[in-house]
């Protein structure tokens, strides 16, 4: 028995949503991650007038 086209895209789209809700969220988005705390780029933190801390 074959599948359809509309089918094997069916199934496909949910083998993907079932591994992005069982995936973690990776280390870069969690809520204690570094990217909060480094220091932006000299460049950046210049345009948006920012000034280094001490």
């Amino acid at each position: 028995m074959t599948m359809k086209r509309t089918e094997l895209e069916k199934q496909r789209g949910l083998k993907i949503n079932n591994r992005l809700k069982t995936a973690a969220v990776p280390d870069r988005y969690s809520q204690g991650s570094n990217a909060d705390k480094q220091t932006p780029n000299p460049l950046i933190a210049k345009l948006l007038g920012q000034r280094k801390p001490g």
